[in-house]
């Protein structure tokens, strides 16, 4: 069961970065020299990999590592049973540990946006409708901002402006 549900997860994996790291900040973790997950791999006890399996005595617990702090935790929730529940409702196999050929993760939300409208699960499970308008929102909203703003002079700044009203004034 725990096997096909990491498939599962691994098989969804980049369309489920979209609404586990929805903003276009998000995606600066990944760029880091840090422990965040490049890749949509697993492994036991490891603080690298997409999903960590935990073992202590008889518990065994999986932890997904991708979700940034800026997620929505009802589609983190929902995009999690939605991408576990279909690896083992179709039996996936699941690769081995840490493999080589596990996909990176998406390197942007329009890559990620790319990948959720793509994967018919996940558009199930959230609706085609909210999909839609979650797309749009991201596209429209905050992807068109910041690349109006790649060719400004003070490019930073404006950046730092922008992130302020669209991730803390509407608080």
């Amino acid at each position: 069961f725990a096997y096909a549900w990491i498939a599962g997860m691994i098989q969804h994996g980049k369309g489920i970065t979209g609404l586990y790291c929805p903003t276009v900040n998000c995606y600066q973790r990944f760029t880091l020299d840090n422990s965040s997950p490049k890749h949509l791999d697993w492994d036991i006890d490891s603080c690298n990999t997409f999903i960590s399996v935990h073992v202590a005595r008889e518990q065994v617990w999986i932890e997904t590592r991708l979700p940034s702090s800026a997620c929505n935790p009802y589609f983190v929730l929902l995009a999690t049973l939605a991408s576990g529940l279909d690896g083992v409702a179709k039996k996936l196999t699941c690769p081995a540990k840490s493999y080589s050929g596990a996909d990176a993760v998406p390197q942007s939300l329009g890559l990620a946006l790319d990948a959720l409208t793509a994967d018919p699960v996940l558009e199930e499970a959230l609706s085609p409708l909210l999909l839609k308008a979650f797309v749009s929102i991201k596209r429209d909203a905050e992807i068109a901002k910041y690349q109006e703003l790649e060719a400004a002079e003070d490019k930073e700044e404006k950046i730092k402006l922008l992130e302020k009203h669209l991730y803390l004034i509407r608080i």
